[in-house]
C-alpha cells in the first residue's frame, strides 16, 4: 500500500484545500481530521470547543491520529494543531510522508475569513491572536524535514510542489530534524540517508529559485556531484559547479575573493542560492562567501563528513583562516538549511572518519556521558551517535546562539587543538588536533583541581581506541603558544579555556597560567 500523505501546518496555510485537488489528481480518499472527528463525535470542531473544551477536542485529535497511522494511500489534512502532540505526531508518521505548509503573517492574516470559524481567534484581537499563536507553534512547524513554502504561491503551484516533494521523498525513513533558531533566522538540519538525491525537490519547494552555485571540492565532487546536479537541475535550477582544491589551505581570503568573480561570471544574483557541499572547509568557506557577496545570499551546506555533519555544519558559524590562525575572519550567517546524508560517509577516508570522531568525543564530554561510553565500548550505530553529537551541540547554540556565554564549552579541546593544528601546518587533520587537545586541556583540569586525577588517562584511552593520535612531534613549544594567543578566544588579551570537568560536564571561561599551558603540552609531546 502506498504511504500516506500527511499535510499539516497553520491554520490557512492551504492543507485542506491542496489535499482535496491531491486526492482527486491522484484518485485517493481524501480525509480532513476535523471532518473525521465531526462525524464521529456528532458535532462540529466549534461546538466542541464550545460544549467540551479544547482539551476534549484534543482527545479527539489522539484518536484520529491512532486510527489514520497505518499506510492507506490517504491524502490527509490535519488541523493546525493536531502534530504539536509528539504522540500525534509519531502515529502519522507510521502511516506515510508528513509535509508542513508555511506561510507568512501577513498571507496568513489574508487567507483566514473575518468570521468566527475559527475557535482559537474567537474574541479579542484578531491579529494579535495569530501573532501569537504562529510565534509559539512556528519552532514545531519548522521542525518538520519537508516544508513547502505557500506564501507566495498559487493553489496550483503549491498542488506541484507537494506532489514533487512526495513523490522524490515518500520512500525515503523520515529523517531526523533539528531546528536552530538564531535570531530572525533558523538552521534546520536534516540527518539521513540518500537525502542528497531529493536535494532538488526539498529547496524548491522551500521557496528557493533561481541559479545555484554549487561550491565543491576537487574530492567530495567526484562522488557526489553528479547526484546533487541532476537533482537540482531536474528541480528546475540553473547550476554552476564551483571547484576548489581539497583542504584546509583552500580556506583563505584569496580563495573566497576567486570565488566571489566566478559567482558573478555565473550570473548569482541575491536570488540564487549558494549550496555548498563538502566537509568542514567547504561549508565554512561557501558560508563565508555567502554572507558577504551581495552583502548577503540564501545558503545551502550539505555536510560530507563526519566532522561537518557533528560539528563544523551546526550553529551558523562561516570563516576563512589567517596565516596567523584560524577562522580569524568570518561571520554568522546559518545556511537556511543543512542537509547530512549518511551514503556521503561511504566514500570519506577512513583517516577523516577517525578524525571526526574527536568532534563526537568532545560532545559526549560536554553534554552526553551515555554518547561518551557508546565511543568507549565501540558502538557501530552510527545515526545515533551522530544524532546524539548534534543534540548536543543544537542544544547549546539554542542557548546561545551567538557565542556570549554557554557556547564557549564548544572550544573544549580546541584552544590548544587549533594551535597544534597551525604549528603543523595542516599535516594534523583538524580532528587529530582536537583530539590531542582534548587530553592536554583535561590535564589541565586536574591540575587545576577542576577534575579528579584520571580523567585524562580516561579520555586518551578512548581517543587512542578510535584510532586517533595521542601525541604530538617535531613542534616547537614556543610556536603553538604563540599560534594560540592568535586565536580567536581570547578575551583582554588572555586565553580563555573550556575545561572537563568530568565526562559530559565542562567548565568555561577558564584562565590558565602559562606554565600550566606549557606543561599540558609537554605532557602530550612525543619528543624525538
Amino acid at each position: 500500500m502506498e504511504p500516506n500523505l500527511i499535510l499539516t501546518g497553520f491554520m490557512g496555510t492551504g492543507k485542506t484545500t491542496v489535499g482535496r485537488l491531491i486526492a482527486q489528481r491522484l484518485d485517493r480518499q481524501f480525509v480532513d481530521t476535523d471532518q473525521w472527528i465531526g462525524d464521529r463525535a456528532g458535532k462540529t470542531v466549534q461546538q466542541i470547543f464550545a460544549e467540551e473544551g479544547e482539551d476534549r477536542f484534543r482527545a479527539w485529535e489522539a484518536e484520529a491520529c491512532e486510527a489514520l497511522s497505518e499506510p492507506q494511500g490517504l491524502i490527509i489534512a490535519t488541523g493546525g494543531w493536531t502534530l504539536g502532540s509528539q504522540n500525534n505526531r509519531e502515529a502519522l508518521q507510521r502511516g506515510g510522508c508528513v509535509i508542513c505548509l508555511w506561510a507568512e503573517l501577513d498571507e496568513i492574516l489574508k487567507r483566514l475569513p473575518q468570521t468566527g470559524e475559527r475557535p482559537l481567534l474567537a474574541g479579542g484581537d484578531r491579529e494579535v491572536r495569530v501573532r501569537e499563536l504562529l510565534q509559539k507553534r512556528s519552532e514545531v512547524y519548522r521542525s518538520f524535514a519537508w516544508q513547502v513554502d505557500t506564501t507566495k504561491r498559487d493553489v496550483a503551484e503549491v498542488l506541484l510542489h507537494v506532489m514533487a516533494l512526495y513523490g522524490s521523498v515518500s520512500q525515503l525513513n523520515d529523517p531526523d530534524t533539528f531546528y536552530v533558531p538564531m535570531g530572525e533566522r533558523g538552521n534546520a538540519v536534516l540527518l539521513g540517508a540518500g537525502l542528497l538525491d531529493s536535494l532538488g525537490p526539498v529547496l524548491s519547494a522551500r521557496g528557493l529559485r533561481g541559479t545555484v552555485a554549487l561550491i565543491s571540492d576537487s574530492n567530495v565532487i567526484e562522488h557526489h556531484g553528479e547526484r546533487v546536479f541532476r537533482s537540482l537541475a531536474l528541480s528546475g535550477f540553473e547550476v554552476r559547479p564551483v571547484r576548489v582544491p581539497a583542504g584546509e589551505e583552500s580556506k583563505t581570503l584569496e580563495m573566497a575573493g576567486g570565488l566571489y568573480e566566478q559567482l558573478v561570471q555565473g550570473g548569482l544574483e541575491r536570488s540564487g542560492v549558494i549550496v555548498a557541499l563538502g566537509g568542514g572547509v567547504i561549508g565554512d568557506l561557501s558560508g563565508f562567501v555567502a554572507a558577504t557577496y551581495l552583502r548577503g545570499v540564501p545558503w545551502v551546506n550539505c555536510a560530507t563528513s563526519l566532522l561537518a555533519m557533528v560539528d563544523a555544519s551546526l550553529g551558523g558559524k562561516t570563516g576563512v583562516d589567517l596565516p596567523s590562525g584560524k577562522n580569524l575572519v568570518g561571520a554568522f550567517h546559518p545556511p537556511l538549511l543543512t542537509v547530512s546524508d549518511l551514503t556521503t560517509l561511504h566514500t570519506l577516508p577512513e583517516r577523516e572518519f577517525q578524525a571526526g570522531l574527536a568532534e563526537v568525543i568532545k560532545a559526549g564530554l560536554i553534554g552526553d556521558a551515555e554518547l561518551f561510553e557508546m565511543i568507549e565500548s565501540g558502538s557501530t550505530e552510527v545515526q545515533e551517535i551522530i544524532r546524539r553529537s548534534i543534540k548536543v551541540k543544537v542544544d547549546v547554540v539554542r542557548e546561545d546562539p551567538f557565542e556570549r556565554g554557554r557556547r564557549a564549552a564548544l572550544n573544549l579541546g580546541h584552544t590548544i587543538g587549533h594551535g597544534l593544528e597551525a604549528a603543523s601546518q595542516f599535516l594534523l587533520r583538524h580532528g587529530e588536533a582536537i583530539g590531542i587537545g582534548l587530553i592536554a586541556e583535561a590535564k589541565i583540569a586536574e591540575r587545576l583541581n577542576l577534575a579528579s586525577r584520571g580523567l585524562s588517562e580516561h579520555i586518551e584511552a578512548v581517543i587512542a581506541k578510535v584510532g586517533l593520535p595521542t601525541r604530538y612531534a617535531y613542534l616547537e613549544t614556543d610556536a603553538i603558544v604563540r599560534l594560540m594567543r592568535s586565536d580567536k578566544k581570547k578575551q583582554l588579551g588572555r586565553l580563555k579555556f573550556a575545561l572537563p570537568r568530568g565526562i559530559g560536564d565542562v567548565a568555561i571561561g577558564v584562565d590558565v597560567p602559562d606554565e600550566l599551558i606549557r606543561e599540558a603540552l609537554e605532557a602530550v609531546c612525543d619528543a624525538p
